[in-house]
């Protein structure tokens, strides 16, 4: 019996059945035999994105949802920059599943969670970085807009930058938008040697070392090859790959 289903903590065991995707797929069975680890890896990686069927029965929007999520995954590792996987409803739905938004942004230039979500997917996409990173960023750094560390809610700085512990609470913004603005610049910064797209917010971009931090797995100082990133917390950007990002996809 062959019951591995789970990929990169995504389970695909609604859409995926080890035998049937090797009966229906017989270039698969040739080239990976009993081997269930390796035929799982395929499906993920390219039979999603062939459309190849891997259940006798499923239902196609599940279907649809996984794609989405298990697209981007390489290897292991999951890009900063590059197409975004999520959309603005999905950040939305994912958001309300978990928090109420604070009545302290009504006043503010995102009213509304989805004003908000509208704001990162936009930022976003404007620099090339994945809006799921920037966003699932926050969502950890905030506790979903939670706040309740050094970082007050009144800064609107929702990745912590410059708070460095110990009472330091870090940079200060004007607004939602120049807050976000702000993150997304500093998480380009890690992860491309590329220009920015608009006028640098980032009070830190110039510490940056540049394009030392590709994967959001490397965000971390401890995991990542020339050991510099943003956290110093053990295996910080896993944590926020496999308990954020890959969520949010899911969502």
């Amino acid at each position: 019996i062959f019951a591995i289903t789970t990929f990169n903590n995504i389970n695909f065991k609604s859409i995926y059945d080890f035998n049937y995707y090797q009966k229906v797929n017989p270039d698969v069975k040739k080239a990976f035999g009993d081997d269930d680890a390796a035929t799982l890896k395929h499906f993920v990686t390219y039979g999603l994105k062939e459309n190849r069927i891997a259940k006798a029965s499923y239902d196609q929007a599940e279907y649809e949802r996984l794609k989405l999520a298990a697209s981007g995954i390489s290897d292991g590792l999951y890009p900063i920059m590059g197409t975004t996987s999520t959309n603005v409803a999905q950040m939305v739905r994912y958001y309300k599943a978990h928090a109420t938004y604070p009545s302290f942004y009504k006043s503010s230039d995102a009213p509304t969670i989805e004003a908000f979500c509208q704001i990162y997917y936009e930022e976003a996409i404007a620099e090339g970085v994945k809006p799921e990173v920037a966003f699932g960023q926050a969502m950890n750094e905030t506790g979903f807009l939670k706040f309740g560390g050094d970082v007050s809610i009144t800064q609107y700085n929702f990745a912590g930058l410059g708070a460095t512990g110990g009472g330091v609470s870090g940079n200060s913004f004007p607004n939602v938008r120049t807050g976000v603005r702000a993150q997304i610049q500093h998480l380009k910064a890690y992860a491309s040697n590329e220009p920015l797209k608009k006028g640098c917010v980032d009070q830190r971009f110039q510490y940056v070392t540049r394009g030392t931090c590709p994967y959001v797995e490397w965000l971390g100082i401890q995991e990542n090859p020339k050991h510099v990133g943003w956290a110093a917390a053990k295996n910080y950007g896993y944590t926020l790959k496999n308990n954020y990002i890959f969520k949010l996809l899911l969502s």
